[in-house]
């Protein structure tokens, strides 16, 4: 609840400037692009861990 004396002052000709009350800090086409190289590098990773799981799969069963 605003103090004794506190209130809304209306603005007699307001105006809005395109650009001035919000912009955005985020480049799309940057976002895009770092995320297609997560998504390979992920990719990558995935396929060496399957490869190294392969590897360690066939030695338990050389010496089993």
């Amino acid at each position: 609840m605003p103090g004794a004396g506190a209130g809304m002052v209306p603005v007699e000709n307001p105006v809005i400037l395109q650009g001035y009350q919000e912009s955005s800090n985020v480049a799309p086409l940057r976002e895009m692009v770092d995320l297609v190289n997560i998504a390979r590098a992920y990719e990558a990773n995935q396929k060496l861990i399957q490869s190294r799981d392969k590897i360690m799969e066939r030695t338990l069963e050389t010496l089993t």
